[in-house]
């Protein structure tokens, strides 16, 4: 069974990267390019897995990860937030076994990141 993630990043290079990675994986990967496209693919396909970009246009890294807290579908995903800022400077405090990396990720980060999830 393949295991769903989504990739959220308004960079289409990054997001080729992480997604290579997470194919050779396993992984089944869906991409969201904004915030708002990110909202719309947590609420249709529930991922187990979530790669996040911090600074995104239309609504914030800020806004998807709180909605991931707060939706009950969810709650068994692992978050990776991945920022040019450092982890102290997000506003929303990481669930315990979610991961913060900072930008550049490379994918041996990215490979080493999801292995909780394999």
């Amino acid at each position: 069974m393949t295991i769903l993630a989504l990739i959220v990043d308004d960079d289409a290079p990054t997001r080729f990267v992480y997604k290579r990675v997470l194919v050779s994986l396993g992984f089944d990967v869906i991409e969201a390019a904004d915030g708002i496209q990110a909202l719309a693919a947590l609420h249709e396909f529930q991922p187990r897995l979530i790669l996040l970009d911090w600074l995104l246009p239309n609504r914030p890294g800020a806004d998807v990860l709180k909605a991931i807290y707060a939706d009950p579908a969810l709650r068994d995903s692992y978050v990776i937030v991945i920022s040019s800022q450092n982890r102290i400077d997000l506003e929303v405090e990481l669930r315990e076994g979610d991961i913060f990396l900072r930008k550049p990720a490379l994918p041996q980060q990215i490979r080493d990141a999801v292995r909780v999830v394999n």
